[in-house]
């Protein structure tokens, strides 16, 4: 079926006295939900995030997570969360702050925008309801099961065809981009090859994040500053 075409069909019945044809009815093809998703999209705060299941596997629970990553520009609750442009002032920002890849607003169509753990940890929520920034068990879980699967990170990243320096399987659907980060001086850094994404984890000084570099087939976790930019994907509760 193709999707968005619409179908139209009959039915036929016949018995020994003859057949009987019933009225024709139809139908349009549509994408449904993910086995591991209740929904197949989610619309929040005027952009539609379409969703993908990662399967259970060897005692480890499927996941669902968004396609793209956040692009709020607002908590769930309303409160904005401001711009910042200026490295000198992201670096002093000591409250919830986005970004755009190298300041360019159309990046953000493609990657997201970038927050820092002050966004990321607001009270108010950053994500839609019934959804969460990956805690650092999400992103570890999420590792296990694409190693389980055989292809580690390259079934996350997506394929060579949609972004040449970022080869990927992208069998995962999670459609993965090297959205890289910001530092905590202001600089735009590891935009070639690596997703920094964050995690809910808050621990002192640091945001626990992920990393996926395009020369790995693997991610790692690890920590960074408080002021560095990291991209956020969402993962259902």
């Amino acid at each position: 079926l193709t999707i968005g075409t619409t179908y139209y069909y009959q039915v036929y019945i016949t018995t020994a006295n003859g057949t009987v044809v019933s009225e024709t009815h139809s139908f349009v093809a549509q994408v449904g939900p993910d086995p591991e998703c209740n929904v197949a999209s989610v619309s929040y705060q005027g952009t539609t995030y379409e969703t993908t299941g990662i399967p259970a596997f060897d005692g480890d629970g499927g996941q669902c997570w968004f396609t793209s990553n956040l692009r709020s520009t607002h908590t769930r609750l309303g409160t904005n969360i401001p711009e910042v442009s200026d490295g000198t002032t992201w670096g002093l920002t000591n409250s919830p702050a986005r970004c755009a890849l190298h300041n360019d607003a159309d990046s953000s169509a493609v990657y997201g925008y970038l927050y820092n753990a002050y966004a990321v940890m607001e009270e108010d929520g950053l994500c839609p309801s019934g959804w969460h920034v990956p805690s650092r068990a999400d992103w570890e879980k999420l590792n296990r099961l694409s190693i389980q699967y055989g292809s580690g990170g390259d079934m996350l990243r997506d394929t060579l065809e949609t972004f040449p320096s970022w080869p990927g399987t992208n069998e995962s659907g999670l459609s993965l981009l090297p959205s890289g980060g910001r530092d905590y001086f202001g600089t735009f850094d590891f935009t070639s090859g690596t997703a920094w994404l964050a995690t809910s984890d808050f621990q002192v000084d640091y945001q626990g994040t992920m990393v996926n570099g395009w020369q790995f087939a693997f991610m790692t976790v690890g920590g960074l500053k408080i002021n560095f930019g990291a991209a956020v994907s969402n993962d259902a509760q």
